[in-house]
């Protein structure tokens, strides 16, 4: 199996005025609140999602039997999107109170993003992002069949996701949704305090 080439166009869903303002009703008292539920915290990290839509071109071989003189080739183009969301647990975020000398309280919300509140989709392949290719068929008794393709499409597809992984799809999405919450949290008057952990690149 070679993998000759990846092509990859990231796309940012960047949460606009009217998805944060229609994420306001879930904080309808006008002063921050000491009690902020995870169901609310994950309704705003839902406006966070980044997509990968990659090309991957995967040449895979079917290897000869021992009478053959040489191996059969395939060619596979497939096209897909892969999404990056966010979905935090309870123990990814605190609220502390923080009293300044004038008496002034600010609730402070820590949030730690780490790799288990990252979600990656699998491949989103569309009708048309599939193109198999013969490239050499040579041996009479041992033909490329429909299995030998559905396996060269799989590892083709598998692709996909582990390229994009590399590509840094999970850190990505966290530092969006650490920006939309951000925001967020500031608009309403607390502070955030949000850390991203765990991420190589």
């Amino acid at each position: 199996m070679k993998i000759h080439n990846f092509l990859a166009l990231i796309l940012i869903t960047i949460a606009g005025t009217s998805g944060l303002n229609s994420c306001r009703v879930l904080f309808p008292e006008t002063v921050p609140q000491s009690t902020v539920t995870v169901e609310q915290i994950n309704k705003i990290a839902q406006l966070a999602t980044v997509k990968y839509v990659m090309q991957n071109i995967l040449e895979h071989n079917k290897e000869r039997q021992w009478y053959e003189w040489k191996d059969g080739r395939i060619l596979v183009i497939v096209q897909g999107k892969i999404t990056g969301s966010i979905k935090f647990n309870n123990e990814n975020w605190k609220i502390e109170e923080k009293v300044e000398k004038n008496n002034k309280k600010t609730l402070i919300i820590n949030i730690t993003i780490d790799k288990s509140s990252v979600k990656i989709s699998d491949p989103e392949i569309p009708q048309d992002g599939i193109r198999i290719i013969t490239l050499d068929d040579p041996n009479i008794f041992n033909k490329i069949n429909d299995r030998d393709r559905d396996i060269a499409i799989n590892e083709a597809i598998s692709g996909l996701k582990n390229q994009a992984l590399s590509q840094g799809i999970e850190k990505a999405t966290a530092e969006e949704a650490k920006r939309v919450l951000e925001v967020f949290f500031e608009s309403l008057g607390y502070q955030p305090n949000i850390t991203i952990t765990g991420f190589n690149q």
